[in-house]
């Protein structure tokens, strides 16, 4: 579940893209902010819009303020009016469940998937989850050919042992290089 709405998100990740900034929630969540974009991603089908209700949306945005911890907190000005809903560029929303994941969630099938580490370069990101499924996908600026390329979440056999889980990824533009705690490391 997504933090609360009147508290700052919380990421134990991030990563950035050519196109893109990518978080990884502490709860596990794959997050998307583009750089173009004012508002961090959000999936419109997970909430039902209240075509009655509008309020005004929060002029102020602190996207850098720090934590501590190793995690860094992001207010993106959204507060949860009563009942479960909260309101995005001044539009109410009714919460069916947490809005804010990444496009690419359902494709590389990170759907009830906890995502524990990410790691990207340019246009290349990989993310482990904790059953020790690994998935790689590509930024959009390279989209007619990433689709070929990229990984949905597999369990390989060999990195999924209860004593050899992933413990770091480290990316190139062309290869993703997962550590794990016996310290093999294993490329693709």
């Amino acid at each position: 579940m997504v933090e609360e709405m009147n508290e700052p998100l919380k990421f134990s990740g991030i990563a950035a893209l050519y196109s893109e900034l990518v978080a990884v929630t502490r709860d596990g969540v794959l997050c998307q902010w583009k750089w173009s974009s004012r508002t961090p991603h959000f999936d419109r089908t997970q909430v039902d819009r209240e075509s009655d209700a509008f309020a005004p949306f929060p002029a102020s945005q602190d996207r850098t303020s720090s934590t501590g911890g190793g995690e860094v907190g992001i207010s993106l000005s959204m507060h949860r009016p009563p009942s479960d809903s909260m309101i995005i560029g001044g539009i109410s929303f009714v919460l069916q469940s947490p809005p804010f994941r990444h496009p690419k969630t359902g494709p590389l099938r990170l759907e009830g998937e906890k995502v524990t580490l990410v790691a990207a370069a340019s246009i290349r990101c990989s993310v482990a989850t904790s059953s020790g499924k690994v998935a790689t996908f590509f930024d959009e600026s390279v989209d007619a050919v990433a689709r070929r390329m990229e990984q949905t979440a597999t369990a390989h056999p060999e990195l999924t042992t209860e004593e050899d889980l992933i413990t770091e990824l480290k990316i190139s533009p062309l290869f993703t290089c997962a550590r794990l705690a016996s310290g093999e490391l294993f490329w693709w």
